[in-house]
């Protein structure tokens, strides 16, 4: 699908999964080299930034959209970035791209605020977009990994692992797609200075900034959840070891009873007290006083 905005001498056209005559078509009005053009129409691997004589070829992927989270991946975005021209390619559905094409068509004050000095202002604009959409997402993380925190001591030790790995997932997809725009950023913004003008590099510095501050984000969440799991381990290992003192200790308690009862019931000819008046009372006697005895060396011992 194709989608043309133009205004103040600059083009945007966005592609949602183009296909080989989209891509084509756009050849025959941009400069668009061969290599850019046949990378347009699949998804490519690794974020890069590429500089031809006529454009920057960028390529970004941004993390996952409103996880739930529980996500299988992230957003690719190419731009291919000219003078007055911008080419934005996406291949799966991307809300916050797609709201601010939407208001870019409908919305004048919007418009205005995204075309302005050239199509390299506008590549800014929407990548500026895009991280701030990346902190909001970041923050129902953030909400998510408070109300775990809330329940640390409250809820069930198994649920919670269950939770957490949820959520460690969830930071590792960030991390995945959000750790290698540094280089590339790095490289943009170099190159972007030179393709446009040094003024430019100001604007490229306050991107490298939003994502240095998604980046810090990403990276405190994964030392909070991992600082969470270290510690509902802890109490889980606590409430087993509780319960195997409570297991051993009642075991040691019951083995007079079963000494007792073992001794007393061999069928042998001459066993003492056996046959006697109150023999039963007795053996029982010697149960219940063998397991007081235990209870109170466990008890002196403070293991009770």
């Amino acid at each position: 699908m194709k989608t043309t905005i133009s205004h103040k001498n600059i083009t945007w056209i966005s592609l949602e999964s183009p296909s080989v005559k989209e891509v084509n078509d756009l050849r025959q009005e941009y400069p668009l080299p061969p290599l850019v053009a046949e990378e347009l129409t699949s998804l490519t691997m690794r974020p890069k930034v590429d500089t031809y004589p006529d454009i920057l070829y960028l390529v970004l992927h941004f993390p996952p959209v409103n996880s739930g989270f529980n996500t299988n991946g992230g957003c690719e975005i190419d731009l291919v970035i000219g003078k007055n021209f911008l080419i934005t390619s996406h291949y799966s559905p991307f809300p916050p791209l797609e709201r601010l094409i939407k208001n870019a068509q409908t919305k004048t004050e919007i418009k205005d605020k995204l075309f302005q000095t050239h199509a390299g202002f506008l590549a800014f604009k929407i990548l500026k977009h895009l991280y701030e959409f990346s902190e909001q997402e970041l923050d129902q993380l953030y909400l998510k990994i408070n109300r775990l925190e809330q329940n640390l001591f409250k809820q069930d030790g198994e649920k919670l692992v269950k939770e957490i790995s949820f959520l460690k997932k969830d930071v590792l997809d960030f991390r995945r797609a959000l750790l290698p725009h540094e280089t590339v950023l790095a490289s943009f913004e170099q190159r972007g200075k030179e393709f446009f003008n040094k003024d430019f590099g100001h604007h490229l510095n306050l991107l490298c900034g939003e994502y240095v501050k998604a980046k810090n984000s990403i990276d405190n969440a994964k030392e909070i959840l991992e600082t969470i799991h270290a510690t509902n381990e802890s109490i889980l290992t606590t409430k087993t070891n509780e319960i195997m003192k409570i297991l051993t200790i009642m075991a040691f308690i019951t083995f007079p009873l079963m000494l007792v009862s073992s001794v007393f019931g061999m069928n042998t000819l001459f066993t003492p007290i056996v046959g006697q008046r109150y023999d039963f009372w007795i053996i029982v006697a010697i149960m219940i006083v063998s397991t007081i005895g235990m209870f109170l060396f466990f008890k002196k011992k403070k293991w009770l």
